[in-house]
């Protein structure tokens, strides 16, 4: 897959998640086509007896986040470094930065480097000790992101 089409899927992906966690009204009509109270059926409840009730479907969320997990597994080093780069989008979920934490120790630098800027964009505390731990990489591109992100954290001194 073509590194802009990839990038582009966990952007959708991305963009999802973000669909998924904003609440909103459901619109539900009634036999007659008129609008319904959003009272009438829950918004995230299936109607009793349904399919939907028996099975479990994964939401859009749970897909996007699939997908986001399997592009951080990816054989391609870009394809993993672009996904830890779409982590650093997801500042309010926790699992970012343990994800973002673990790519560190990634043995390509690509992703390292990744892993070192989304952890400065989630303004990390916790992952203080890693990104300082990371000033003693081999390569020089992982080093100074390490820094830039210490830098911005005010943590370097």
């Amino acid at each position: 897959m073509p590194k802009i089409t990839y990038a582009l899927l966990l952007a959708t992906c991305f963009s999802l998640l973000v669909t998924a966690q904003t609440p909103s009204a459901p619109v539900v009509s009634t036999s007659d086509n008129r609008p319904a109270s959003s009272k009438s059926v829950p918004a995230n409840k299936p109607v009793a007896g349904s399919q939907a009730e028996t099975a479990s479907v994964p939401t859009v969320r749970d897909r996007a986040w699939d997908l986001l997990q399997s592009g951080l597994k990816e054989a391609s080093t870009t394809k993993r470094a672009t996904a830890v780069r779409v982590l650093s989008l997801l500042s309010g979920e926790a699992a970012t930065v343990s994800l973002a934490s673990r790519a560190l120790a990634d043995t390509k630098s690509q992703v390292r480097v990744a892993a070192a800027i989304a952890l400065g964009e989630l303004h990390a505390t916790s992952a203080v000790p890693k990104l300082k731990a990371a000033l003693s990489d081999k390569e020089p591109s992982v080093v100074l992101a390490a820094a830039h992100s210490l830098v911005n954290r005010h943590c370097l001194g």
